[in-house]
């Protein structure tokens, strides 16, 4: 009796564990989509902010399974200046990062 009540604790346990694993497996996945995320981001807008000013404008792109898109808002939030937000999405649209800069003349 003493034994089927040792082995029914430590099934327990083992299914507690694995179940942790699991968790830590899917948690480095989402962790690793968002850093390719971001780095694409980043990417993407180094090359925005080196291009001539009268060149900067809205598009979009896709890279695997990561769509970006960004968006230039002329003269904003003054004259001679450029607001890019860039969006980097993906599984299906539901996961996204997004970045904000200003470029001047």
């Amino acid at each position: 009796m003493e034994v089927l009540i040792a082995v029914s604790v430590f099934s327990f346990a083992l299914l507690a564990l694995a179940q942790m694993q699991i968790m830590a497996i899917q948690t480095n996945a989402t962790s690793q989509q968002r850093t390719t995320a971001i780095t694409l981001a980043q990417d993407k807008m180094e090359i925005l902010k080196r291009l001539p000013y009268t060149q900067i404008s809205t598009g979009n792109d896709v890279s695997g399974l990561f769509a970006r898109s960004w968006n230039v808002q002329n003269d904003f939030p003054s004259s001679g200046m450029k607001t890019i937000n860039l969006t980097v999405s993906w599984a299906a649209g539901s996961k996204a990062v997004t970045l904000q800069t200003m470029v001047t003349q």
